[in-house]
């Protein structure tokens, strides 16, 4: 394992489903654990949304294995809210493994 490498900060963020009065739904994403991580940067783009220039862009976060996170969590990393596409846990076995891939793209709200 390559410790030294987890050098950014970053928070995961877990959904919490509310109700109102109205029994109206709504997904509120709460603090929920902070870590460090080694962050590639993947890649981005300039893509045309409604009538609206946006840069997406791609990002793989390298965390230990323990992190609790799940494919419904969102990650903030230098002031960014990034959604998971994909989380990749490596062979436990392995001693120099013990690291999850976390792949999110920037969300755009």
């Amino acid at each position: 394992m390559r410790a030294g490498t987890l050098k950014y900060p970053v928070q995961i963020w877990k959904v919490m489903v509310t109700q109102n009065d109205y029994n109206e739904q709504k997904d509120v994403y709460r603090l929920y654990y902070n870590t460090r991580a080694n962050v590639t940067y993947n890649s981005g783009s300039r893509t045309d949304i409604n009538n609206e220039i946006v840069y997406p862009k791609n990002l793989t976060f390298e965390v230990r294995n323990y992190v609790p996170v799940t494919n419904f969590d969102r990650l903030k990393y230098n002031g960014d809210y990034y959604r998971i596409l994909a989380i990749e846990e490596e062979d436990s076995t392995l001693q120099h493994s013990m690291m999850k891939k976390i792949v999110c793209e920037k969300v755009e709200e």
